[in-house]
């Protein structure tokens, strides 16, 4: 159940490059402001030396600054903690713990999953008489009979794979509930890897079912375009298998992303008048949470069976082909072509 956790941690980091490049750009636009407001104190040497000397127009006051006009977020624990250490001088673990802020919740999550699981399945009884195991049962149940109502007969290599994705999905997206946390899902980079894992499953699903062969055929069109078509149809269908993971993770990302903003800024906003104004988005992220891991799955499904239902198809066309072919007998001396046919 833990197969997708496993397969999308090293791309939950932040690569160091990639912060101290925004990092770099940030103070890049202080010293500049900075440059530019001190020139337009002109010669005044008492103003000048003033706007020196006072802290709150340091370098770091500025980097603070331009830290902050960036997209609000609310206060995490891993923000809390990296904040302190930059306060104390230690920048590098600042650096560290920011970057690898999603693969801590991402972890913490998800070793509380499996420790509850296997809290729960440690002393099972054939008829159920904790709650829990009533819940773990009701769960993995109604996961199974979701891929299978979706998949078919091709479910069973796939009932782990997507029922990890929707517990990883799932209780990541409400993570954004609980105060000092925050949802990994509305970072783009998990969504994009989350996207990335399902489309390497669905092309090795149409390299298993059709072969190497039949599966560069399916990207051509074939069998059911004409092969003039091949150099034109490839591209394209490419072009869509590589639009699949990206429009998963843009759809699942937007929606996570954009619940948490909404938050925020009516936390914002009840705070000027003293009134919980964000209280009922709590409920609204509920629902979110839950709708946009079933979609996410559901199109996982649809991505697979896609491929499934090509083989099945290419199936039929090869037996009617064969069945076309049994019902003549050629090359018997004395018979006309075609005149004995089986019944």
């Amino acid at each position: 159940m833990t197969h997708v956790t496993f397969i999308v941690w090293p791309l939950l980091g932040q690569a160091h490059a990639e912060r101290e490049g925004s990092d770099a750009a940030l103070h890049g636009a202080a010293d500049a402001a900075a440059s530019g407001h001190g020139a337009a104190h002109g010669a005044d040497p008492h103003a000048a030396d003033a706007h020196g000397a006072d802290p709150h127009h340091g370098e770091a006051a500025h980097g603070d600054e331009n830290h902050d006009e960036g997209i609000a977020h609310l206060p995490t624990v891993t923000t809390r903690v990296a904040e302190s250490m930059k306060a104390g001088g230690n920048k590098q673990a600042y650096t560290t713990i920011m970057a690898y802020e999603n693969f801590f919740y991402a972890t913490l999550w998800m070793g509380l999953l499996i420790a509850f699981l296997a809290t729960t399945t440690r002393k099972m009884k054939l008829i159920p008489e904790s709650r829990a195991q009533l819940f773990v049962e009701f769960l993995i149940q109604g996961l199974r009979d979701f891929v299978h109502g979706n998949l078919g007969e091709q479910a069973k290599p796939f009932v782990v794979f997507i029922g990890s994705l929707f517990l990883f999905i799932w209780i990541n997206n409400y993570s954004g509930q609980v105060p000092m946390m925050k949802p990994v899902t509305a970072d783009f980079r998990t969504t994009i890897a989350l996207g990335l894992c399902v489309f390497v499953v669905v092309q090795l699903q149409g390299i298993r079912q059709l072969g190497f062969g039949g599966w560069l055929g399916h990207l051509a069109g074939m069998p059911d375009a004409p092969a003039w078509m091949a150099p034109i149809n490839f591209p394209l269908h490419v072009i869509g298998e590589l639009v699949k993971p990206v429009s998963l993770a843009l759809r699942l990302f937007g929606n996570i992303f954009g619940e948490e903003m909404l938050v925020t800024a009516f936390i914002g906003l009840g705070a000027a008048f003293f009134l919980p104004f964000h209280f009922p988005f709590y409920f609204l992220g509920l629902l979110v949470g839950f709708v946009q891991a079933m979609v996410f799955t559901l199109l996982t499904c649809a991505y697979i069976g896609s491929m499934s239902h090509h083989h099945e198809e290419h199936h039929e066309g090869e037996h009617h082909h064969d069945a076309h072919g049994a019902g003549h007998v050629h090359g018997l001396p004395g018979v006309p072509e075609g005149a004995v046919t089986s019944h």
